[in-house]
């Protein structure tokens, strides 16, 4: 089975080029997702940040809003929570690709925003970067609901740079150039890798 990591800067187009890939037998791992479900379904992860940020946990759960409120300008508390998130996600990254060897999927997308940055490229047969200029970029992420410009850049800030991303990417795929052109390389892609 093949494990294809797909990466890029905020609002690059990633989440849009993983679902072109996907096709029977491949199946997508989204580590935002991840994230999402450890701080509102898994205990452990749950504990820990209720330890750690008791502020964020209300009504037996974890404020996702709240905590961002307390980690969104302190690096040192964000740096705290990545340690307790990180390694969380690293397993359910581990455990998805385990689960699609068993079921004898073709390939899994690792659909993973700080895929250099954490490391999780060392589970990948192949690493993707989908790429856009910056003001392109800019200006998709502030269509967002509650992004800011002062969000955006403090965001951007945590991911590595433009240049430093695609030149660790064994592939890059341009998602400003129209989403047919896109899927064409999508496909000239899925024939080389053999999951067409």
């Amino acid at each position: 089975m093949m494990v294809i990591g797909i990466t890029g800067g905020l609002a690059s187009g990633k989440s849009t080029l993983a679902r072109m890939f996907l096709r029977p037998g491949i199946v997508h791992f989204d580590a935002d997702k991840a994230v999402h479900q450890l701080l509102s379904a898994d205990p452990e992860t749950i504990r820990a940040i209720a330890e750690i940020f008791p502020k964020a946990y209300l009504a037996g759960r974890i404020d996702r809003r709240r905590l961002g409120e307390l980690v969104s300008k302190n690096k040192p508390a964000l740096a705290t929570l990545e340690e307790v998130l990180h390694p969380a996600v690293r397993r359910a990254e581990i455990n998805a690709i385990h689960r699609a060897t068993r079921q004898r999927r073709k390939a899994l997308l690792l659909d993973v925003p700080l895929l250099f940055e954490t490391g999780a490229n060392a589970l990948c047969d192949v690493t993707i970067a989908a790429a856009a200029p910056e003001p392109s970029r800019r200006r998709r992420a502030l269509l967002r609901p509650h992004m800011t410009a002062e969000k955006y850049t403090r965001l951007v800030a945590r991911q590595y740079t433009e240049e430093t991303r695609l030149a660790l990417a064994d592939i890059v795929i341009p998602t400003c150039l129209g989403k047919g052109f896109t899927r064409k390389l999508v496909t000239l892609w899925l024939r080389e890798f053999g999951l067409r």
